[in-house]
């Protein structure tokens, strides 16, 4: 006998869920660093109801990051020193099997530069400036700590030659900046100092003729960085004091003819050298005819 439903029965109705488990899933997109920084990937995964944590494994192939803490992390540091396309692949993995995506880092070369000149030269002079950019970027501009000089033939040469501001005496410092490079990469730059001495001068003075056996009072002038100087003569004679600017000089005994007076600075610290300036003194008999000239020139 076939039951009946009557009016109090009412249907019986039994719900269930069902989760339906993936593999786990995410998106990976190129990346471009430049070269000797550090990047992390730290891509978001989606573990698709799965119980089982993501296990992660990072490939770089045969050509792997200069350093990577953990290929198993989920989001590994990576350093890579040389410029490059480096392709990688991650394998995410749980319950339900494992999933492979694939990617690249690329890697801009950075900026190398280097720049350099003499450590010390003297004031008024020209001096060469060394540089060298390659890498990310291969020109660059020239600049100076103080105004008033010029680059040669001008401040984007690479290897300029640069003309000092007019007795300018202290340092300089010079700096070489690389263009900015397209990407990632900065632009970087390089300094250096120059100091620019004072210079040693001498200066003998002018004298006329001195009589045969007379004496001349010398005045001599140093200056700029020379602090002592010495008198010398081409054919001997006698100084009061060769080391005396106000020395005076006595020709040898019945000497007639020129004589050449050399006066010479002490060599200053640094890079600039002693001075030097030489005098032509004439030396006149007593003769009739040199009276007058030997009366007015010893007067």
């Amino acid at each position: 006998q076939n039951a009946v439903a009557g009016p109090l029965c009412q249907p019986d109705i039994n719900t269930q869920s069902i989760t339906i488990k993936g593999e786990p899933i995410t998106t990976i997109t190129s990346q471009t660093i430049c070269e000797g920084s550090t990047i992390t990937l730290n891509p978001t995964v989606y573990n698709c109801y799965a119980r089982q944590v993501v296990k992660y494994l990072w490939d770089f192939g045969v050509t792997p990051p200069t350093s990577i803490d953990d290929t198993t992390a989920p989001n590994p540091t990576l350093i890579f020193s040389s410029a490059g396309t480096y392709n990688y692949t991650l394998t995410l993995t749980n319950e339900c099997g494992s999933s492979q995506y694939s990617s690249s880092i690329l890697v801009n070369p950075a900026v190398q530069i280097s720049a350099s000149g003499p450590a010390g030269t003297c004031l008024n002079t020209t001096i060469p400036l060394t540089g060298s950019i390659s890498g990310g970027a291969s020109t660059g501009i020239w600049t100076a700590s103080v105004v008033g000089g010029s680059f040669i033939p001008s401040n984007s040469a690479i290897s300029p030659e640069y003309n000092s501001p007019k007795d300018y005496i202290g340092d300089i410092v010079f700096t070489l900046t690389s263009t900015d490079p397209a990407g990632p990469c900065s632009s970087v730059n390089e300094s250096f100092t120059v100091a620019f001495n004072d210079k040693a001068t001498a200066d003998t003075g002018v004298y006329g003729p001195i009589c045969q056996n007379g004496t001349l009072q010398l005045n001599g002038i140093i200056g700029g960085a020379a602090s002592t100087s010495s008198w010398a003569s081409s054919a001997g004679g006698t100084f009061s004091d060769s080391n005396s600017l106000n020395s005076s000089y006595t020709p040898a005994a019945g000497f007639t003819g020129t004589i050449e007076l050399t006066l010479t600075t002490d060599n200053p610290p640094g890079p600039c050298n002693a001075a030097t300036d030489k005098v032509i003194i004439e030396i006149v008999t007593n003769q009739t005819s040199n009276i007058k000239k030997c009366i007015t020139i010893c007067k």
